[in-house]
C-alpha cells in the first residue's frame, strides 16, 4: 500500500512536467549547475550562489527569486545583520518572493536576501532559494486564516499518549512495560499461574520519598506487616528510558488534558490503526486524540448603525423584561454571551434596566454594559489601543477616540503571582498566527501544554492576548495570566492592531518607531 502511494506521487510529478497547462513544478534539490539567462546567479544543490559580496548590499528594487522556509521558524532581520531588531518569522513551507542584494557576511556566507515587505532572509540559516519555488518534504498545511481556528485541536485522552516520529510497524507500537516473569522454576511452585502487570510509571517525586523512608526504616526499624498481610507491590518503571531503548519510532509521550493541532486522519493498512498527522509532523493514535470545534462566539463590533452603548448577557438565568406601567416583568429566558445595543435606560425598584430592539429589556445584574472612555494620558490622538478592565472581566478597543469593538474576556486567576494578569500600560510586543504554550503552575501541580494557540499578541513577558478554543467561560477568570478570548474575538483584534502582519509572514515584531497599539489593563481580578 505504502509503495502504491509512493509510485503515485511520482507519477503526478512526472506528468506535472510534461503538462503545459500545469502549475510549475516545485524545485527539488539538483545535482548539476544552471546558469541564469542573465549570467547574474547560479543554481547549485545549496540554492542560488549570490553574484557577489560586497562591502554594502545594493539596493534592491525587483524580486524574481523564490524563498521558501525550511525550518521550523525562519528568522526575517531588520538589516542583512543578525545582530539587528529581528522584524518577525517565516514558517516552515511559506513562501515568498525575494530580491538579491549581492551581500554576504561572516553570518551567512550564502547570502542575504531581502523580502518585498522589508527585512531580510539568510540562505542557509532556513530560507531556501531558487529560480522556481523549491521543494521541502512534507510541509505542515497553510493556516486557514480565515477560520476561527488556523488549525484543527484535539486533546489528549489519556496519559503517557506516544507521539510517533513515523506511522510504526506493528512492533514498534507501544505498549507499557510489564513485570518479570518468575525464574525457571519458580512458576511451577504457583502452579503456573503466573500473570504478567503493567508497571506503573515512576514518579521522581515518589521514588525520592521511598528513598528518604527506606533511609529511615533502617536507622530506626520499625514493627511492619507480616509477609502474609503484605500486599506486594509491583515496581514502577521508568517510561521514557524503555521506550529510548525499545520503541525508536516514538519521539515523546503526551498527557491527559494536552492539546494538539493536527492535519490529516490516516489508516495504516499494515497495522490497521489509524493516526492523526500533527501540524509538526509527528503522529499520534487516532483513539488517543478528541478534536473539538471552537465557540462560536462574538463580541459586539462597534460599526455605524450599532454604535456604543452596548451589552452582551454574561449571567446563564438571564431573562428578558417588559416594562408595563413602569413594571419590569420577566418575559423569558436570554441565552448567555448574546450581544445587543442599547436604546435607552430605565430604573425599577432600584434596579438599572436597558431598553433594546423588540421592546424588551435586560436588567443591568445580568449583562455587561459597554459605554465610552477617555482616551488615557500617553496615547495619541489617532493611536490604537486597547482598555481591559479586570474587575468587569471585559475589554473595548478603540481608535483614537472611537470604540470599534467591545467583547468580555478570561484573565488569569486571582490569589497567585504566577496566574494573576498583570496592571499597567504595555505595547503590543510580537504577533503570532499561532504559538506553542506550555508550563506549569506551583509545584507541578497544574501542567499544561497546548500546540499552536491562536491568534496570538504578546505585552509583557510570557502575557499574551490569544484565542482559547479550550473553554468558552468568558467573563470569568480562567487562564495561566494571559487574556483569552473567544476565537472570533482574538480573530479580529489580531487583525485590527498594529503592527500590522505582512503576507507570508508567520509572525512580526513591534517596529521601534511604531505604529504602535497601546494595551491599559486596570482593575482588580474577581475571586
Amino acid at each position: 500500500m505504502r509503495f502504491l502511494m509512493t509510485t503515485a506521487i511520482s507519477v503526478v510529478f512526472l506528468a506535472c512536467a510534461d503538462c503545459p497547462e500545469c502549475p510549475p513544478c516545485e524545485e527539488k534539490p539538483k545535482a548539476t549547475v544552471e546558469i541564469r539567462a542573465d549570467g547574474g546567479l547560479v543554481e547549485t544543490d545549496a540554492g542560488v550562489s549570490p553574484t557577489g559580496s560586497g562591502k554594502q548590499p545594493k539596493e534592491v528594487t525587483y524580486y524574481p527569486l523564490h524563498g521558501r522556509a525550511g525550518f521550523d521558524k525562519v528568522n526575517i532581520w531588520e538589516k542583512p545583520d543578525m545582530d539587528t531588531l529581528r522584524l518577525g518569522y517565516m514558517r516552515k513551507g511559506q513562501r515568498t518572493m525575494l530580491g538579491d542584494p549581492e551581500f554576504t557576511s561572516e553570518s551567512c556566507p550564502k547570502g542575504w536576501y531581502k523580502l518585498p515587505k522589508g527585512g531580510f532572509v539568510c540562505q542557509g540559516r532556513g530560507m531556501l532559494v531558487g529560480t522556481k519555488p523549491r521543494y521541502i518534504h512534507r510541509p505542515p498545511p497553510p493556516p486557514r486564516v480565515d477560520e476561527l481556528d488556523p488549525y484543527r485541536h484535539g486533546f489528549i485522552r489519556k496519559d503517557w499518549t506516544p507521539v510517533y516520529k513515523r506511522i510504526p510497524a506493528q512492533e514498534e507500537i507501544w505498549s507499557p512495560p510489564v513485570t518479570d516473569p518468575p525464574p525457571e522454576g519458580e512458576d511451577e511452585q504457583d502452579g503456573g499461574t503466573f500473570e504478567a502487570q503493567v508497571r506503573p510509571p515512576c514518579d521522581p517525586d515518589e521514588e525520592k520519598k521511598k528513598e528518604e523512608e527506606e533511609e529511615a526504616a533502617q536507622a530506626e526499624p520499625v514493627a511492619s506487616e507480616t509477609d502474609e498481610n503484605k500486599e506486594e507491590e509491583i515496581p514502577c518503571s521508568d517510561y521514557r528510558r524503555y521506550a529510548k531503548i525499545n520503541y525508536k519510532a516514538i519521539r515523546d509521550f503526551m498527557s491527559r488534558g494536552f492539546w494538539t493541532s493536527v492535519s490529516n486522519r490516516l489508516r495504516d493498512d499494515d497495522t490497521r490503526q489509524y493516526y492523526y498527522e500533527t501540524i509538526k509532523g509527528n503522529y499520534i493514535p487516532g483513539n488517543a486524540v478528541h478534536l473539538i470545534r471552537p465557540p462560536t462566539f462574538r463580541g459586539y463590533e462597534v460599526l455605524g448603525d450599532s454604535p456604543l452603548p452596548g451589552v452582551i448577557v454574561r449571567s446563564r438565568n438571564a431573562s428578558f423584561f417588559q416594562q408595563r406601567n413602569s413594571k419590569f416583568r420577566g418575559i423569558g429566558p436570554a441565552d448567555r454571551l448574546s450581544v445587543y445595543r442599547v436604546l435607552s435606560q430605565s430604573e425599577g425598584k432600584g434596579v438599572k434596566f436597558y431598553e433594546i430592539e423588540g421592546n424588551r429589556w435586560l436588567k443591568s445584574t445580568q449583562v455587561e454594559y459597554f459605554s465610552m472612555r477617555e482616551i488615557p494620558d500617553g496615547v495619541g490622538q489617532n493611536d490604537k489601543w486597547i482598555f481591559i478592565d479586570l474587575s468587569r472581566q471585559s475589554l473595548v478597543a478603540y481608535n483614537g477616540a472611537m470604540p470599534v469593538y467591545a467583547t468580555l474576556i478570561s484573565s488569569g486567576l486571582a490569589g497567585d503571582e504566577e496566574t494573576e494578569t498583570p496592571t499597567g500600560k504595555f505595547k503590543i510586543e510580537f504577533k503570532h498566527l499561532t504559538d506553542d504554550m506550555a508550563g506549569y503552575i506551583g509545584d507541578n501541580e497544574d501542567v499544561y501544554s497546548v500546540s499552536d494557540v491562536p491568534w496570538v499578541q504578546y505585552i509583557h513577558r510570557n502575557v499574551a492576548l490569544h484565542a482559547s478554543f479550550w473553554h468558552s467561560r468568558y467573563g470569568t477568570p480562567k487562564s495561566h495570566g494571559c487574556i483569552n478570548l473567544a476565537p472570533a474575538d482574538a480573530r479580529f483584534l489580531f487583525d485590527w492592531s498594529d503592527p500590522p502582519l505582512p503576507d507570508t509572514w508567520y509572525a512580526v515584531a513591534m517596529p521601534k518607531k511604531g505604529p504602535f497599539t497601546w494595551v491599559i489593563i486596570e482593575g482588580k481580578t474577581p475571586k
